[in-house]
């Protein structure tokens, strides 16, 4: 049984899902979800948040260990467990708050949700995917990721670099997501890739010289980067390779 974990969003998530499709010798090891780079060993009381704990356990675990900055060490304990890493970037898109004592947490969908796109944790400030600001403090943290990496002994690795669909196969226009437009979120990604790569050993899979459509009928709904079937048999059938050299 291969083990895949997951350092990402639903991006990641739904491949898993077509990887078992196209062969059941696959499972998930772990899951580091709605966790942005930056917010990776920093430490907040979940109360700074100032919202109510998700009614969903699996939201509440994931907002919890943002909170306390678990990204890395959900991966060193699951030394060597795992046959391949799988990291996208998706969730990196509504950026983070910092706090007045220097600490940070991801703004999530969840919180968003339960506040308005308006709102700020008190005592925080809102850094913007996509600023200089956020770049700098996210690109600082990727030595800590190639350093993880190495310790978690996750030799097979691969970042998914697939571009937010403009529309869907019928011409119908993908959404903002949370006031991001496609076009300009694949722009703004772009820098972030390029730093992943020229700071870590990961093999990149992206879909070359075909156009990439949403999905109106996506069990998540409709957004950007909630793919048609094709994008994902595609990625999956990269990631076997990768396992399989």
């Amino acid at each position: 049984m291969n083990q895949l974990f997951i350092y990402g969003s639903c991006v990641s998530r739904d491949t898993l899902e077509f990887m078992r499709d196209r062969n059941q010798n696959w499972s998930l090891e772990y899951y580091v979800a709605r966790q942005s780079l930056i917010s990776a060993q920093t430490t907040i009381p979940f109360e700074a948040l100032g919202i109510e704990p998700p009614k969903s356990k699996f939201q509440f675990l994931k907002l919890w260990e943002d909170c306390v900055g678990r990204g890395f060490r959900s991966m060193r304990e699951h030394y060597g467990k795992a046959d391949l890493f799988l990291w996208d970037l998706c969730d990196e898109r509504l950026g983070v708050f910092e706090f007045a004592d220097g600490n940070f947490a991801t703004r999530t969908v969840e919180y968003l949700a339960a506040t308005s796109a308006q709102s700020v944790p008190e005592g925080a400030r809102l850094i913007e995917f996509g600023t200089d600001e956020h770049f700098s403090l996210w690109k600082n943290k990727l030595e800590l990721m190639k350093e993880n990496l190495q310790y978690a002994n996750f030799t097979r690795r691969a970042l998914l670099k697939i571009p937010w669909a403009l529309t869907t196969r019928d011409h119908r226009e993908t959404p903002s997501s949370f006031g991001l437009l496609p076009e300009a979120a694949n722009h703004l990604y772009d820098r972030y890739y390029q730093a992943v790569i020229e700071t870590i050993d990961i093999d990149v899979v992206e879909p070359k010289g075909v156009r990439v459509f949403a999905d109106a009928n996506h069990k998540w709904g409709l957004a950007p980067f909630h793919y048609e079937a094709s994008v994902y048999e595609y990625v999956a059938s990269q990631l076997e390779r990768i396992v399989s050299r």
